[in-house]
């Protein structure tokens, strides 16, 4: 997989956590929705993810939209690869996002894990017993774990055990 899918992954997932835990209803519109971090929860992040922070500042405060999402993450990767400000070399990373099967098997199962997430109801804003989201990391590990279940439950299949084992390497430092 590519730098720029991995980039554009990574950015996704923080987007995901970000939604899942500080989404609000926009100021005076019932149709629409925004990310809020709290400060607190914005200064951990910003602590904790510097590399982030860019796409923090780009998508807190702001009404969620598949358009604005998508162009604020695409920005933040192709920033991160040394791309910035090149709209042809943009255009087709993203183009090639679509022919990626890794990426694009990577996105499905995130998705369904944060399905599975939505479905118990865990890990809002806050969790049942009242302690804050988890940080990005907790999130991330939590994932990488689902995953690795996930996987593991593939063993036998052609291929599966020696990709289990790439996979998570590649994707553990992301």
């Amino acid at each position: 997989m590519e730098e720029f899918a991995k980039m554009f992954f990574y950015g996704m997932r923080y987007e995901q956590w970000l939604r899942f835990h500080y989404m609000d209803d926009a100021p005076g519109r019932e149709d629409a929705a925004m990310i809020a971090v709290p400060p607190q929860a914005a200064g951990r992040s910003l602590q904790e993810e510097p590399e982030l922070s860019s796409l923090l500042k780009a998508l807190d405060g702001r009404e969620v939209s598949l358009e604005r999402t998508r162009d604020a993450i695409a920005a933040w990767a192709a920033a991160a690869c040394g791309m910035a400000g090149d709209a042809g070399a943009l255009a087709e990373s993203m183009r090639r996002l679509t022919e990626d099967r890794e990426f694009l098997r990577l996105m499905d199962m995130h998705n369904g894990w944060i399905q599975e997430l939505a479905d118990k109801e865990a890990w809002g804003a806050e969790t049942a017993d009242g302690h804050p989201a988890p940080s990005f990391s907790e999130w991330s590990s939590a994932f990488y774990r689902w995953l690795a279940e996930r996987d593991a439950s593939c063993a036998g299949v052609p291929g599966s055990t020696e990709q289990t084992t790439t996979r998570e390497q590649t994707w553990k430092i992301l």
